[in-house]
């Protein structure tokens, strides 16, 4: 009955694009976390030839910090603006974040190289929120009382799924092409 239910849930997820586009995200998002948190050790070493714990209010609390305004963002200053448009936007910045992150080492010879990777992580960090919490709202707002536990219950199911495999192989990818 248990795997009724699931196969039951992810169908009416997939059938109903409300419930799929932001638990997609989410999980995409989720998975993406996962990635940076495996190559977070090695990147602080690339930007900065120090370890994470060295550098961590340079890459860490900013990404942080970028998440608590996001979501400060999204629930004050754009509260009624389109969901899916912030996920777009949120979906947007975090490309354009992480081709900085991935390139900004050529720049280390700048005097505010630092102040540029804080501006870079702390970007990032609003951009997960923006995704985060627009497609948590919707996702609250497209499910019934009845569903909500079931719908929840599967996108916990996915996000680790989908984490896992990237996760795992993000290591290795990361020490291939640097």
């Amino acid at each position: 009955e248990v795997f009724v239910t699931v196969r039951q849930t992810t169908n009416k997820i997939w059938k109903t694009p409300s419930l799929s586009f932001p638990i997609a995200n989410l999980t995409i998002g989720q998975m993406m976390i996962g990635i940076i948190a495996v190559v977070a050790p090695g990147l602080a070493v690339v930007l900065f030839n120090q370890s994470l714990a060295q550098v961590s209010f340079k890459i860490i609390v900013p990404a942080a910090l970028g998440m608590i305004v996001g979501a400060a963002l999204v629930g004050q200053v754009f509260k009624n603006a389109h969901k899916a448009k912030l996920i777009l936007w949120g979906i947007s910045i975090a490309v354009l974040s992480l081709v900085g992150i991935g390139t900004v080492r050529y720049l280390n010879s700048l005097p505010f190289y630092s102040a540029l990777v804080i501006g870079l992580t702390f970007t990032l960090g609003l951009s997960n929120a923006l995704v985060g919490v627009s497609a948590q709202t919707l996702l609250q707002e497209h499910s019934s009382d009845e569903e909500r536990g079931k719908i929840f219950g599967t996108l916990n199911m996915m996000m680790n799924l989908a984490a896992a495999l990237p996760v795992l192989l993000a290591g290795i990818t990361a020490d291939l092409i640097s």
